[in-house]
């Protein structure tokens, strides 16, 4: 049986605010379908729910947010790790990762569940191994707000 190492998503949101203040969401993954996806590796869909093993990796295709909030519930199983990344190219380069990693046994025990990496880092994972927590990620001009269980974790402000 191939384990599965790095997240699984559930329903995944985003909210975005256009210039008008004008509020609308957009399914990204309606628990069925991944053609919004470009996909690299082993990404199944399970129990309404997308799977990626190790070393595989999900894209949107098509996805330009600058203010958005993107709603998601994950979990991390075994000695899974992976990230979140926004505001990056087409390749998935540059932009901003937001962690998703609870094994003890990695090297870089500063980078826990809920990071944002090489910007704010937590030395120690507010959300536990095998089991789903929700997690919210928040941009709005140039402060990014990272919510676990509806706890924030993080707050940031890009310089001027």
């Amino acid at each position: 049986m191939n384990k599965k190492n790095i997240v699984i998503f559930s329903l995944i949101m985003v909210g975005f605010v256009a210039c008008s203040n004008h509020k609308t969401s957009l399914t990204l993954f309606d628990g069925k379908n991944i053609e919004r996806w470009n996909t690299q590796g082993a990404v199944n869909v399970e129990n309404n729910a997308l799977s990626l093993d190790r070393n595989a990796s999900i894209i949107l295709k098509n996805g330009n947010f600058d203010n958005f909030e993107l709603r998601l519930a994950a979990r991390t199983v075994d000695n899974g790790k992976g990230y979140v990344a926004f505001h990056t190219n087409a390749e998935g380069n540059g932009g901003y990762q937001v962690a998703l990693n609870n094994d003890l046994s990695n090297a870089q025990w500063w980078t826990k569940t809920g990071s944002l990496l090489a910007v704010r880092n937590l030395v120690k994972s507010p959300v536990k191994t095998n089991e789903w927590f929700d997690m919210i990620i928040r941009v709005g001009g140039k402060t990014i707000t990272v919510k676990l269980n509806n706890n924030p974790v993080v707050e940031y402000t890009e310089p001027a």
